[in-house]
């Protein structure tokens, strides 16, 4: 394996990573999502912790309504994991739409200038070192009968490439 044959460098993740763009914002409004999606579920939970199963109809450090009655403690169930699964679902779909736009296919374009490079550089090669006359050899980017003709292996020569002593 050669070193531009990486696998890793075949998946070109900085260009991958670029194209996401500043993820300054991205980043705060997951932050926001989650801490939010938390505090619903630690809400939710709260008749759990409390050893008679009440609930404090207030903010913690404040006085507020203890209440044991079972509405309000489902009422507090309910809107705790209501708010926590919606702002849960929120910062998963944008964690979704994050990992679909960086695997999403990069554009060729930079790919044919690199083909192009590669093809003039073996044609040099099989010039000086193999000593195929220049006029024999012509660098032009397949066709698609010429790629679908080289799939099925007729009419094809391979060259095998090395280093000079091997």
């Amino acid at each position: 394996m050669q070193h531009g044959d990486s696998p890793v460098l075949r998946l070109r993740l900085a260009e991958r990573w670029n194209r996401l763009g500043p993820a300054g914002a991205g980043i705060l409004v997951l932050l926001m999502l989650s801490a939010i999606s938390l505090a619903g579920w630690w809400v939710a939970f709260e008749p759990a912790r409390d050893p008679a199963g009440c609930v404090t109809l207030a903010a913690r450090g404040m006085r507020g309504i203890r209440s044991c009655e079972p509405n309000d403690i489902g009422l507090q169930i309910f809107f705790g994991l209501a708010i926590g699964s919606l702002f849960g679902f929120l910062a998963l779909r944008l964690l979704w739409q994050v990992g679909r736009e960086f695997c999403r296919p990069l554009p060729e374009e930079p790919l044919a200038d690199l083909l192009k490079g590669r093809l003039e550089a073996t044609r040099d090669r099989l010039v000086q070192a193999e000593g195929i006359p220049a006029e024999r050899l012509t660098v032009t980017l397949p066709s698609a009968d010429a790629a679908a003709a080289a799939a099925s292996g007729e009419g094809r020569v391979e060259f095998g490439l090395g280093a000079a002593d091997e």
